[in-house]
C-alpha cells in the first residue's frame, strides 16, 4: 500500500509542477518530470520502458549475456532482496550479490555512498576480480 500511494504521489506532484522536487521531499533529487515518469512506470507495471520509446527494454534485458550483478544492500527499503532477485531474473539470470555493511552505519538506497562507500565496494571489486581470472 505505501509504494502504491508513493507512486502515486509522485506521478501526481511531477505531472502538477512539471519536474520532482524531490529536494523538498527527500527523495531523489530535483528530477525532471520524464525520469520521474519513466520511474514510476517500472515502480508499478515491474517492466522498463521510456516514455514515447517503443524499444522493447525487457526483451533486450533478457537477452544480454554479458556477466552483470544485481546489488542489494541491507537496509535498502526502495530496493529490498526480493526486488534484486526478480531483475537479475529479467536479466536472464544475472548474478546476485547482498551487501551487509558492519558497524552502526544504517545505509539505505541512496546513504550508502556516503556511510560506508568501501564495504559496498569491496564485493564488487571481488566479483569483478573472479571475472576477469575467467
Amino acid at each position: 500500500m505505501r509504494r502504491y500511494i508513493g507512486t502515486r504521489t509522485v506521478r501526481a506532484v511531477t505531472r502538477t509542477l512539471g519536474y520532482w522536487p524531490g529536494h523538498i521531499f527527500g527523495f531523489a533529487g530535483r528530477q525532471p518530470s520524464t525520469v520521474m515518469r519513466d520511474w514510476v512506470y517500472e515502480a508499478s507495471h515491474g517492466r522498463f520502458r521510456l516514455h514515447r520509446d517503443p524499444f522493447d527494454y525487457e526483451a533486450a534485458l533478457s537477452r544480454l549475456r554479458t556477466p552483470r550483478l544485481m546489488l542489494g544492500i541491507d537496509g535498502d527499503n526502495l530496493i529490498n532482496p526480493r526486488a534484486v532477485a526478480l531483475l537479475a531474473k529479467r536479466a536472464a539470470n544475472a548474478a546476485r550479490l547482498q551487501v551487509r555493511v558492519a558497524g552502526n552505519a544504517p545505509v539505505d538506497h541512496f546513504s550508502w555512498a556516503r556511510r560506508a562507500p568501501a564495504e559496498v565496494a569491496a564485493p564488487i571489486d571481488r566479483w569483478l576480480t573472479t571475472l576477469s581470472s575467467h
